[in-house]
């Protein structure tokens, strides 16, 4: 009977498993489109903002638009579409 358990036990594991398995395939499929999307609406915020910018600075004299105040470069913060904080740690 316990050898029975066992193998029920094993058998809900493996299937878990492949649960899991297809799970992390979907979102690493939907990944680059995900990622594209978040690139458009950054893209569109940034044109928004230097339209924003160019009206409040028009008096301002040798003003460019969209330039950067300081010398660094951006860095996109590390991003984890799709998947919960908490999955991290599992």
């Amino acid at each position: 009977v316990f050898f029975l358990g066992i193998k029920k036990v094993k058998k809900a594991n493996k299937i878990r498993r492949q649960w899991n398995r297809e799970e992390n395939d979907i979102r690493l499929a939907l990944l680059p489109f995900l990622e594209a999307e978040a690139d458009v609406q950054r893209l569109h915020l940034q044109a928004t903002l230097n339209e924003k910018e160019a009206a409040i600075m028009k008096d301002v004299p040798n003003w460019e638009v969209g330039t950067e105040v300081y010398k660094t470069r951006y860095m996109k913060p590390f991003e984890i579409v799709g998947r919960s904080p908490l999955d991290l740690f599992k």
